[in-house]
């Protein structure tokens, strides 16, 4: 399997930017780039006991998050729907967006007591932020992942795409991606979200699959060379 650390960089038609991508689609014509889902956190305070704000981004580096785990809400017997918003730095260089976006993020259903299912599914919504406008570029569903009441746990690394045709991203441009996660648990269940670029190893579940924390985004641009 190719490793997607390593980029292939392209001299830009026109221009003296080169443009890097982790690998290229051959259907598409296009280079993609993976983006982690990312959590700094900061104070605006030089206090020890000041509030702590969370900045959720998207990275394209395999920086560590400070805190890498999150519970996803849930309430017994109802379903319950939580967003998360990841966005981009600002694009130095103009892009034009072309082809099949994946969605890859890592998550862990558990329910450890009988009779106690849980399950989620997620509504992935993808964006241009473009100064002061938002624009929707498309959803998509992905397919629910359901755990079985006393069955302990299991990792589900989530997989869905978006398909986008020749979107322009101009210098100072953003890509967002929103993902709203539709949960419903029993008593004693629970979802995590993982959310570490670095990839650090997770604990073996309840069947011994292992996994990666890090959740992915597969985006495609158009290479003009």
């Amino acid at each position: 399997m190719a490793d997607l650390m390593k980029k292939k960089s392209f001299l830009r038609s026109g221009e003296g930017a080169i443009a890097s991508y982790n690998y290229e689609d051959i259907a598409s014509g296009s280079g993609v780039i993976v983006f982690y889902a990312h959590n700094a956190r900061y104070m605006t305070q030089a206090v020890y006991n000041a509030t702590i704000y969370e900045n959720y981004s998207l990275v394209t580096e395999r920086i560590f998050s400070e805190v890498y785990e999150i519970a996803v809400p849930a309430s017994y017997g109802q379903e319950v729907t939580t967003n998360y918003e990841f966005t981009s730095n600002v694009f130095n260089t103009k892009r034009i967006l072309n082809g099949r976006c994946f969605f890859n993020p890592i998550l862990k259903l558990t329910a450890n007591s009988t009779s106690n299912n849980a399950y989620y599914f997620i509504v992935f919504t993808l964006y241009k932020i473009s100064g002061e406008n938002t624009i929707n570029l498309g959803s998509v569903i992905s397919a629910a992942e359901s755990i079985l009441g006393g069955t302990g746990s299991k990792y589900v690394r989530t997989s869905t795409y978006l398909d986008v045709n020749k979107e322009v991203f101009k210098v100072g441009d953003k890509i967002k991606i929103k993902m709203s996660i539709h949960t419903g648990v029993g008593n004693n269940a629970g979802i995590t979200l993982y959310i570490d670029p670095a990839g650090r190893s997770l604990p073996a579940d309840s069947s011994g699959k292992t996994e990666t924390a890090d959740s992915r985004f597969y985006i495609p641009f158009k290479i003009d060379v």
